[in-house]
């Protein structure tokens, strides 16, 4: 066991980064930019998209704190069961 440990770390690899062109890496800023932002609008658990969702219940439909709680209750259920979904066999 110790003889694989010093064979493990005995040899080293040394590995030059590459250097991307600037363009590309905006790019790929962009991108997770988008991907990062998108996510947090639509997050089931209290993304962004909550603050208007809370507005609209609160102060146009008069819910209250009970009512809203209840709301939320039965809006994460498709979330929480989501990972108990039967996989398709065919």
């Amino acid at each position: 066991m110790i003889l694989d440990e010093q064979a493990a770390t005995s040899e080293v690899v040394n590995v030059t980064p590459t250097l991307l062109p600037q363009s590309v890496r905006h790019r790929i800023f962009l991108y997770l930019g988008i991907l990062i932002t998108l996510l947090a609008f639509g997050a089931p658990h209290g993304g962004l998209i909550e603050i208007p969702v809370s507005f609209l219940l609160k102060n146009k439909l008069h819910l209250g704190p009970h009512e809203l709680a209840n709301f939320r209750l039965l809006s994460s259920i498709p979330v929480d069961l989501a990972p108990a979904r039967v996989p398709d066999l065919s």
